[in-house]
């Protein structure tokens, strides 16, 4: 069996992903950077997973002083870029939400990135925040695109293609055959417009999600965010599908989990309701049993599925998307990591939506071969052609 070089720095900062340490692991943290050596790679790992500022921050908190010099001034450099990437972002999501969200009044929900930061973090700006997540019906979504492209906002797809917003049928087959879009503010900032936030197997019901939203305060103005059962949830099965690739899923979840500690009845009353109860279990259950000298440790004592998530999750932090994303292919068919991320009360309704995701034309098809609205019918038998024919290109 191999042996993983960087096994130390990934449980470093699976450590140090949590907003407060136990006397524990505040022990473990300390004598794991006593003594150690492979800074650049910790320092490379941590700016790769999005976890610089939690690592920099414990550090300075514990006050512990056997780290180098240049070390703590790279950390408080990237701590720095991203206070700087996140207040951008920020402002970003206010002025979206002033010019697009605010007049056409439409029943909407922001969700993860700078909100949940602003709502459970300490240090809001110590979460890296790229984008902006928001949930809106699906009889909103074109309203919604067509208000921001009068806006001065860029239309794109989530993965980085940029479509022209004054070709209307083009935007037509965007918005027809994907669930969501990336909007793009003229500083950048990227938006990414959803009709559905678990968008593939559709667990979360966006009436149901929308109609537990709650009110907050965010730079001065109201918004609406997800409920805090709602989300504690969404955290859970989000961070799991993704194999928790990047610590601020982590993070996230400790942080949301906080207020419910001692009283999480409200929150698995909520996940039984949406069918991912399993997943809020297990999830919380690994939180439990990281509370632990995780150095003298291995993956092999901990409980099974808390294994399988350490494993998992350790494979998928040497690698960037693409390797996240063959891991997922190489599991079952809704492409989920473990069969007890959604209850089985749900699997029909998640098999029917997965089949009908798998049999509908995608806008790559569109790209190729651009067709009126008319003749959309015709991606569906060439559609297996289209797999081929990719798979050949490598793509």
């Amino acid at each position: 069996m191999m042996v993983d070089k960087n096994l130390h720095s990934k449980w470093i900062l699976l450590l140090v992903s949590r907003p407060r340490l136990s006397p524990l692991q505040s022990k473990a943290l300390r004598m794991a950077l006593d003594n150690f050596e492979d800074w650049n790679t910790l320092l490379d790992l941590a700016q790769r997973k999005f976890a610089s500022s939690f690592l920099y921050h414990h550090i300075e908190n514990l006050s512990i002083d056997t780290v180098p010099p240049a070390v703590l001034d790279d950390l408080r450099r990237l701590d720095s870029q991203s206070k700087i990437v996140s207040m951008g972002t920020c402002h970003s999501l206010i002025d979206f939400h002033e010019k697009v969200i605010a007049p056409l009044g439409v029943p909407h929900c922001y969700f993860k990135g700078p909100v949940l930061a602003e709502v459970y973090y300490d240090e809001p700006s110590s979460r890296v925040c790229r984008d902006i997540d928001i949930l809106v019906k699906p009889q909103d979504y074109s309203e919604v695109v067509i208000s921001a492209l009068k806006c001065g906002f860029g239309l794109g797809t989530t993965s980085g293609d940029v479509v022209d917003g004054n070709d209307g049928q083009t935007v037509e087959a965007l918005l027809r055959f994907n669930s969501v879009v990336s909007l793009y503010s003229q500083n950048g900032a990227v938006i990414d417009l959803h009709r559905q936030i678990d968008y593939d197997l559709g667990v979360f019901a966006t009436d149901f999600v929308l109609a537990q939203a709650k009110k907050v305060s965010f730079l001065g103005s109201r918004i609406n965010v997800l409920c805090d059962e709602v989300l504690l949830c969404f955290l859970a099965y989000h961070g799991s599908r993704h194999v928790w690739s990047k610590m601020h899923w982590v993070y996230d979840f400790n942080a949301v989990l906080t207020p419910f500690e001692g009283d999480i009845d409200a929150c698995r009353k909520c996940a039984k309701e949406i069918g991912v109860l399993n997943a809020l279990d297990n999830v919380l259950l690994f939180n439990q049993e990281m509370n632990c000298d995780v150095f003298n440790k291995g993956v092999s004592q901990f409980s099974f599925r808390v294994s399988q998530i350490l494993n998992d999750c350790f494979v998928s932090m040497d690698g960037d998307l693409e390797v996240e994303l063959q891991m997922r292919r190489n599991f079952n068919f809704f492409q989920l990591p473990y069969s007890w991320l959604i209850d089985r009360k749900v699997w029909s309704r998640a098999f029917v939506r997965r089949v009908i995701v798998r049999l509908s034309p995608t806008f790559e098809q569109y790209q190729v071969l651009p067709l009126p609205r008319l003749l959309h019918w015709m991606y569906v038998p060439a559609k297996p052609l289209f797999a081929v024919l990719k798979r050949c290109r490598g793509k």
